[in-house]
């Protein structure tokens, strides 16, 4: 069987998601067709995709609405041991039969696509495996030799002041976990969904391993744990006991020694640990119960109402800011030095700056980029630039030489390289520069304070964002406002002047003209509505000339809050 390669694999995931975020288009569904019908590993990351998705989102419509808050305090209502009242069981009566209806929507609209599949039957180990690079922040790594069939069985979906050690020490929000994926979560809050619908928050310390789809593992650490109505049974495995939930919501805090003390808030949850002369000590508790394992001594005992015991049951969603600098570099790696960006001439993926483009090669969609649709040189010489995939054009770019240097727009993080990389200069188009111009332009603090990193588009360039695919990354969320510094990284003591432009959709909602680093940086904050679709970030030469116009859009990140109208997924 012929592995995917880390293109086809990423392009697979693309339209994944958009099969069961936004339906497909009649293209890209006969793509799909065509892949799955040719390929038998693109057959099983399908089956197993699609596994995850449905359990996710059951889980999240079985729980829409209680996501609010860090839900650790003395509050009586928070702490309060009794379940919920008639009308909290009502929404999620009501949420179940929607995510029922839902969840049978989307296996509707995969019905013609799964109809092309003769999927054989599975035994043994498979030749698949998600790629090891990182770069489009999909997969988080065990990092460890795997001989088994792996499988998608969870995901990373939020986290609070999280440091994470071990072999994954770069872990973003909407990762994927494998089975047998060991996470050493240093310090903060980490909020895990696994694909049978339960979700945990854990607080580091912790050592956690993902078992399967409906077990986790921890031997050390702070675990609270949701299982919604018939979607246990879940299990959490410590190092000597083994704890159940039919459903429910409980906590548990396991101390390095495999002690346990644990508190239900309601549902039906057990405990399993050993005793004395080899034998087997069980209980099973329900609503404002608690128990104790002392593994010094192999006594497991009740407490009734432990509560002593608090737990931070629920991660704030309220705010988040989506890091453009992300998506056009992929996930930084700490204490690396890392030239990533979009070539301007194919839009793929580069690790290295590349040669000047020259001539407009039109709108270079980016497909396998997840978050961006692609890349153009503007140039107003002959009329309107396109500057999207779906064609809009934009006809108030100056006229341009029509070319870029170093042909590619690229990702820095000032706050993870330990100094500045090596000047590469070199002769290209007549012109003797630096090529690696964004990595060793001077205090480059002054654009990115907040650390989130800078955004190159040295003239003549352009980028176009789609605000939909990050929407679907994030859609319980509605879109505030887009907001960066913009200024010109060169200083030269001749003036050399440089334009910025940002668009929605195709209108100019921002420009700068002339301008050098002398002027300093601008502030600009761009408002976001539910309708916009595609943003976009240009540099043009302002005076005819591409030379020291290194225009940078630094800490650029699209704001969002929590929308508590729609649904969780």
């Amino acid at each position: 069987m012929k592995p995917l390669t880390h293109e086809e694999h990423q392009r697979l995931l693309q339209l994944l998601d958009e099969l069961c975020d936004a339906g497909l288009s009649s293209e890209e569904q006969r793509e799909l067709e065509t892949v799955l019908t040719e390929n038998q590993a693109a057959q099983q990351v399908y089956v197993r995709y699609m596994d995850l998705q449905a359990g996710i989102r059951g889980f999240a419509l079985a729980t829409d609405g209680q996501q609010e808050g860090l839900l650790e305090s003395s509050d009586a209502s928070e702490d309060s041991d009794v379940p919920p009242g008639e009308h909290q069981i009502a929404q999620r009566n009501q949420s179940k039969v929607s995510g029922r209806r839902i969840r049978s929507a989307i296996f509707a609209a995969m019905a013609s696509v799964a109809a092309v599949i003769a999927v054989a039957v599975w035994g043994g180990a498979h030749s698949w495996w998600p790629p090891s690079d990182s770069s489009g922040g999909t997969f988080a790594s065990s990092g460890e030799a795997q001989t088994l069939n792996p499988l998608i069985e969870a995901k990373l979906y939020g986290a609070v002041g999280a440091r994470w050690g071990g072999s994954s020490p770069v872990i973003i929000e909407n990762s994927y976990f494998l089975r047998g994926t060991q996470l050493e979560l240093q310090e903060g809050l980490a909020e895990i969904m696994f694909a049978c619908g339960a979700r945990i928050v854990v607080q580091g310390p912790a050592a956690i391993g993902i078992v399967d789809g409906q077990t986790v593992s921890l031997s050390q650490g702070r675990l609270a744990a949701y299982v919604p109505n018939d979607y246990g049974p879940f299990f959490v495995d410590t190092k000597q006991a083994k704890l159940t939930a039919s459903s429910g919501e409980f906590g548990a805090d396991i101390d390095a020694d495999g002690s346990v003390e644990m508190r239900v808030y309601y549902g039906d949850v057990s405990i399993k640990a050993p005793g004395e002369f080899g034998r087997q000590n069980q209980l099973r508790l329900t609503g404002s119960e608690g128990a104790r394992f002392d593994a010094k001594n192999s006594q497991l005992f009740s407490m009734l109402r432990p509560n002593h015991l608090h737990f931070v049951r629920y991660l704030s969603q309220a705010e988040t800011t989506v890091n453009l600098a992300d998506l056009v570099g992929g996930i930084p790696m700490p204490n690396e030095v890392v030239h990533s960006g979009i070539s301007l001439h194919d839009g793929s993926r580069v690790q290295t700056y590349v040669d000047t483009v020259e001539g407009s090669k039109g709108f270079t969609a980016t497909p396998t980029i997840r978050g961006v649709d692609g890349v153009f040189i503007p140039d107003g010489t002959n009329g309107g630039t396109q500057v999207d995939s779906i064609g809009r054009s934009f006809a108030h770019f100056p006229p341009t030489t029509g070319k870029t240097w170093s042909g590619a727009i690229m990702a820095r993080r000032p706050s993870l390289e330990q100094g500045l990389s090596p000047m590469r200069l070199e002769f290209q188009d007549g012109i003797y520069g630096y090529i690696n111009w964004l990595h060793v332009a001077t205090k480059p603090e002054e654009l990115c304070p907040e650390n989130r990193g800078l955004i190159g588009i040295h003239a003549n360039g352009g980028i176009t964002f789609d605000l939909h695919a990050i929407r679907r990354q994030y859609p319980n969320h509605e879109m505030l406002c887009f907001r960066a510094l913009v200024g010109n990284l060169e200083a030269k003591p001749e003036r050399f002047e440089a334009e910025a432009w940002v668009l929605v959709d195709g209108e100019q909602r921002y420009h700068r003209s002339g301008f050098s680093r002398e002027d300093g940086p601008d502030v600009i904050e761009i408002p976001l509505h539910s309708k916009d679709r595609f943003l976009v970030l240009a540099a043009t030469d302002s005076d005819g000339d591409t030379a020291f116009d290194w225009v940078t859009f630094g800490d650029a990140v699209v704001e969002m809050q929590l929308d508590d109208r729609q649904q969780m997924f």
